[in-house]
């Protein structure tokens, strides 16, 4: 104690030697300062930064259209349309009709917004019916909020389509049939079925699917950073199967791993949760349906008679086509274990 009273007593008779203490003191920190620094600078050299998140090129999204999109008078009855006709380069709404995921990554989810673009107007065609609309589609969201550039087939470059609308069992769809289907079809008579179920515009909630353009990179920081935000996924996946109109006196059963799940008639449907894993579904015995299932994941099967097996057939089809099928349905309750 009498040492550090003597010390202070020599600090104080002497300013110089309280200067140099104090320049040594300030010194020593800005020291200790630089080398930490230079130590957490080798750390973080040390560390390999997180790869990017990339989705391929021709990875398919499904869509709907968010609006109604016409460019001619959809009816002489119809005087005061919600909005004028479309003309070339207007901007049409399309959003996500499902999850999009690469590699257990979501890098697009269901309801993103995006965009297609007017760009040609054809002439009317009272023999062919259609549209009239070229349209070609810009990008979509992605869950980091980056614009996803789309196109309009699995291969090739962006470019611009013919809208052909179809009305199908479950609401309505762009057709994208392939040039080598579609000159099949013209052979037949299902260019001439089609062309009865054609509409001359795109109604709201249409479905079309689109294709990411080109191998589009993700910051890894900012998808994390999205994904930690949602919710919580379920523990199970959800299977929905349902049937339409047709055979409506039969209600043929319906098996998943060799369980009876339910009895369905026309125009009903069901939902059964399913663990994760591999399961198999069947109808009245038949050759099952293999189904690999994911957590979170919701599937759709369509059960039809087969008019030329003269069977039942179960059908997996994609989420937003499952979800105009049961639109109007009745649901039922699935058996109890």
């Amino acid at each position: 104690m009498s040492l550090l009273v003597r010390q202070l007593s020599a600090i104080r008779s002497c300013p110089a030697c309280l200067t140099r203490r104090l320049r040594y003191f300030v010194l020593l920190s800005v020291g200790v300062f630089l080398f930490a620094g230079a130590l957490l600078g080798q750390s973080d050299q040390g560390k390999t930064p997180p790869a990017p998140v990339v989705i391929p090129d021709g990875t398919p999204v499904q869509l709907r259209f968010a609006q109604a999109l016409w460019v001619y008078p959809i009816s002489p009855f119809i005087y005061d349309p919600p909005r004028p006709p479309f003309r070339i380069d207007d901007a049409v709404r399309i959003i996500a009709a499902a999850d999009a995921d690469v590699n257990g990554h979501l890098v697009v989810r269901k309801g993103s917004i995006g965009q297609a673009t007017v760009t040609g107007i054809a002439a009317q065609n009272s023999k062919y019916p259609t549209t009239c609309i070229d349209l070609r589609l810009d990008w979509i969201s992605s869950l980091n909020g980056q614009q996803v550039p789309l196109r309009s087939g699995k291969k090739g470059k962006p470019h611009s389509d013919l809208l052909r609308v179809l009305s199908g069992h479950a609401g309505f769809f762009v057709d994208q049939t392939s040039l080598g289907r579609g000159l099949i079809e013209a052979m037949t008579f299902q260019e001439k079925l089609k062309a009865l179920r054609g509409k001359l515009w795109v109604p709201a909630g249409t479905r079309m699917t689109g294709f990411v353009h080109g191998n589009i990179s993700l910051d890894p920081a900012q998808l994390a950073d999205a994904e930690a935000r949602l919710p919580l996924p379920n523990t199970t996946g959800l299977l929905t199967i349902y049937r339409t109109k047709g055979q409506k006196d039969r209600k043929p059963d319906v098996y998943c791993d060799n369980k009876q799940l339910a009895s369905l008639g026309p125009q009903q449907f069901f939902e059964a949760e399913l663990t994760a894993g591999a399961h198999e579904v069947s109808v009245e015995r038949s050759a099952p349906i293999h189904l690999e299932v994911s957590a979170g994941k919701e599937y759709y099967l369509y059960l039809r008679w087969h008019e030329l097996t003269g069977a039942w057939k179960l059908e997996s089809v994609t989420s937003p086509e499952g979800e105009d099928g049961v639109a109007e349905g009745e649901m039922i309750s699935v058996f109890p274990n």
